[in-house]
């Protein structure tokens, strides 16, 4: 596999960017796995949209897959000062304003375009990263993937038993990041709506704003067009408090993912439509 990505990583720009368009066209056209599943989440989401509009939105999205098969193998072989040259920060003064707090910061974020490398350039601009996120049960792909972000100097926490660590990385004015946008059942999750319609989503970060009050930052990193990336902050999202523990949770929880919806909206070709977000709460 390393001399695959590396085979991968010495090709010319151009010949990369046909690599990954010719996965998305194989994948979507030729083999359709997870096809149908994904048109249907876009029409799901979409639904004043036309069929051509869908099928070319749903194609530009697994292209986007094969373009992080791509970044995944340049970015285990190039040099972590490197990935700031083909990134940038959008409103890096509303994340510095948060970390100036020192209560530590937790960024929402969300399946969209490579957040590994909006993660990765983060790291090399010097801020503190932890990455609240599971392992592969692929030990091969994980090993490769762990190691790449280590490179980078982003710190991993595992989402079981990770009350402590999130604290400790908080209490050291770290960022750490809660990735909100995929289906969470009880007792993780609280029902919530995603594009109006029902799901449930995992109300942990939501638990640790009420407990910290520490910042919640909405951050994305998207593909420009000339295929760099940009990552970007928003504003911060307030806890929303209820009449109960349980309202506060499940009311925050939504107002995160009204947030994470209007990102994935305004770059729907960039979002993973490939998850099962709508499966039925219980």
């Amino acid at each position: 596999m390393k001399i695959f990505f590396w085979c991968l990583y010495i090709l010319p720009k151009c010949v990369q960017n046909a690599f990954a368009l010719s996965i998305g066209i194989l994948w979507f056209d030729i083999l359709r796995l997870r096809r149908r599943l994904v048109i249907e989440n876009i029409k799901r989401c979409f639904p004043e949209w036309s069929c051509k509009q869908v099928t070319k939105v749903a194609r530009a999205s697994f292209i986007n897959q094969g373009q992080l098969i791509v970044d995944f193998a340049n970015m285990m072989f190039m040099k972590p000062v490197d990935i700031l040259k083909n990134c940038t920060l959008e409103n890096k003064e509303i994340f510095e304003k948060a970390l100036a707090e020192n209560k530590g910061v937790m960024l929402l974020a969300n399946h969209l375009s490579n957040g590994d490398y909006g993660i990765a350039a983060l790291s090399q601009y010097g801020y503190p990263m932890y990455l609240v996120a599971k392992h592969f049960s692929n030990a091969t792909l994980d090993k490769l993937l762990y190691q790449t972000r280590y490179r980078f100097g982003t710190k991993s926490i595992e989402p079981r038993r990770s009350s402590f660590d999130i604290l400790k990385a908080l209490k050291a004015n770290g960022a750490v990041i809660f990735v909100l946008d995929q289906f969470m059942g009880p007792p993780l999750g609280v029902a919530t709506t995603f594009f109006g319609h029902p799901t449930g989503t995992a109300m942990g970060l939501a638990l640790f704003a009420e407990r910290t009050h520490a910042p919640v930052l909405p951050c994305y990193a998207y593909r420009k067009p000339d295929g760099s990336y940009c990552v970007r902050f928003e504003k911060p999202v307030s806890l929303v408090v209820g009449a109960t523990h349980e309202e506060t949770l499940q009311k925050t929880t939504q107002a995160y993912n009204d947030q994470l919806e209007q990102v994935a909206r305004q770059y729907p070709e960039q979002w993973l439509w490939l998850h099962r977000r709508w499966k039925i709460f219980r």
